[in-house]
């Protein structure tokens, strides 16, 4: 129970881009055309992707980027989905010895995952890539979904452009 607190609460940011590309070059932006579906099945919208979009416009504004309709530098998409995992977590409770582990227990949860991509519009190439992970709560309402998934972009989105 104390691992599904803790995490649930947290976020986990990570960050990847191509140590070659000139990231202050960058001034305008659009949308990638979207060959997939962004969601995973297994969840449902509920005006999410907005909340995604909407966030993501407004982080690149607040940092000097232009929405553009034609001939941008580069091209924005994003894609979220859904993962098992397993923790182990001590329980200092539990004394004994059983099934090979010492007050040992695994936890199974679900993690989301947001991946925003950063293209290259010039060559259609990855420059940047973040993610922001945190354990799913499907016991959520629309409201609270919404703030965590505005949490969400706005974490992942501090790390763009990198430094």
């Amino acid at each position: 129970m104390l691992l599904t607190a803790a995490a649930c609460s947290q976020f986990s940011v990570r960050e990847r881009h191509d140590p070659a590309a000139d990231f202050t070059r960058l001034h305008t932006w659009a949308w990638h055309p979207r060959t997939q579906e962004p969601w995973d099945r297994r969840l449902t919208r509920d005006r999410l992707d907005v909340i995604i979009q909407d966030g993501i416009q407004s982080e690149l504004t607040a940092k000097g980027y232009a929405k553009v309709d034609d001939d941008p530098d580069f091209r924005v998409n994003f894609h979220v989905a859904v993962g098992a995992r397993q923790a182990l977590q001590s329980d200092p409770n539990t004394y004994g010895y059983y099934l090979g582990a010492w007050g040992m227990e695994v936890y199974a949860y679900d993690e989301g995952s947001l991946f925003v991509d950063v293209i290259d519009a010039r060559t259609n190439t990855l420059m940047w890539r973040g993610v922001v992970s945190a354990v799913a709560r499907p016991g959520l309402s629309l409201d609270e979904r919404q703030a965590r998934f505005k949490t969400g972009v706005e974490k992942v989105m501090a790390q763009f452009p990198p430094r």
